[in-house]
């Protein structure tokens, strides 16, 4: 009995052996038949090297409209509330425009509204981290609130 014992263990051994052989052989076969089907995982890469906005970027366009607004709101003529406005409207335009959340910082902070100055200036940080600009407005609007 050991001897028929041992030559079953020996000829399980040896047709598990095989059987791997031949399902690797097999998965390999398989794999050359159909490239590119099995075992391919989706390829999240090309999310980190564009900057993380959730939405199509604004065409020239309304970029040139964005610009033209902020200039407008740049005007120390205009009371504080027709800039606030072209401001909303030029973010409205081109949401991640940098330059148009730091200058409404600016002038919430002036006006003491540091909770949305604020909130601005971490758009801008969020938007680009390395606007100076930004990290001082934050700063400002942070000491304004004690």
């Amino acid at each position: 009995r050991i001897v028929g014992l041992s030559t079953t263990l020996w000829f399980c051994c040896k047709v598990g052996s095989w059987a791997k052989n031949l399902s690797r052989l097999g998965s390999l076969i398989f794999r050359l038949l159909r490239p590119g089907r099995l075992w391919r995982y989706p390829d999240y890469g090309h999310l980190l090297m564009v900057p993380l906005y959730p939405g199509n970027p604004p065409s020239l366009e309304a970029t040139k409209d964005a610009q033209k607004l902020l200039d407008e709101a740049k005007n120390d003529s205009l009371e504080v509330e027709q800039s606030m406005t072209l401001l909303g409207e030029a973010i409205l335009l081109n949401p991640p425009g940098v330059e148009v959340y730091l200058l409404r910082a600016q002038k919430f902070n002036s006006q003491g509204m540091h909770i949305s100055a604020l909130d601005d200036a971490e758009m801008c940080v969020s938007i680009d981290s390395k606007c100076v600009e930004g990290w001082l407005e934050k700063g400002k609007a942070e000491m304004g609130l004690g």
